[in-house]
Formats: C-alpha cells, sequence, structure tokens
C-alpha cells in the first residue's frame, strides 16, 4: 500500500480563512486518509476568529470608558500591528500553500 498523500500548510492568507480550510481539509484527512501536518493549528485559529467576532460584536461594545480598559485595548492592536507587520515583510513564498489551492468565498 502507497503512503498516504499529505497536505502540507505553510501559512494561510487570513485567520478570517481559517474556518473554509478546515471545512475543506477535514473531509480529506477523515474519510480519505489524507494526512494534513497542521489541521489542530487551523482547528484552533478557527476558534481564535469566532473569539475575535466575539470579541468585536458582543464584548467591545459593553465596554465604557474607563481608562483601564482602554489602554489594554491599545496594547491588544499594538500587538496585532506588530503580527500584521511581520506578515508583510516576511517572504511571499511563505503566504503561499503548498499542495494546496485556496479555497474562495
Amino acid at each position: 500500500m502507497s503512503s498516504p498523500r499529505s497536505i502540507s500548510l505553510v501559512s494561510i492568507p487570513a485567520i478570517r480563512l481559517a474556518a473554509e480550510f478546515v471545512v475543506a481539509i477535514t473531509p480529506k484527512v477523515d474519510y480519505d486518509g489524507w494526512v494534513c501536518n497542521k489541521l489542530e493549528d487551523l482547528r484552533r485559529v478557527r476558534r481564535f476568529d469566532d473569539l475575535l467576532t466575539d470579541l468585536q460584536k458582543r464584548i467591545l461594545p459593553m465596554l465604557g470608558n474607563n481608562p483601564d480598559d482602554k489602554a489594554a485595548l491599545r496594547n491588544l492592536r499594538t500587538c496585532g500591528y506588530a503580527m500584521w507587520s511581520v506578515r508583510q515583510h516576511a517572504h511571499p513564498s511563505l503566504h503561499n500553500l503548498v499542495g494546496f489551492s485556496t479555497p474562495t468565498r
């Protein structure tokens, strides 16, 4: 018997696409016997995306004008910008998937 086909993910183009990648890859792994090196990480990123959505829609509107809350949000925004900046300066090959085409919306 030959070795299973492999899906190697180097990166995904956006956090918001993690759910689509999970939906596309899971049946191949579960039913077709493929192997994916990052499926568990994709599931974690999908949960992180859900948390970001909750933060935006449910938590941020509840925050008042508390100075501590504002400072915490500024720090969070600074960290997010730093991650974005690192990604923008990464080598273009890191933005591509190896052996797997990007699902479209």
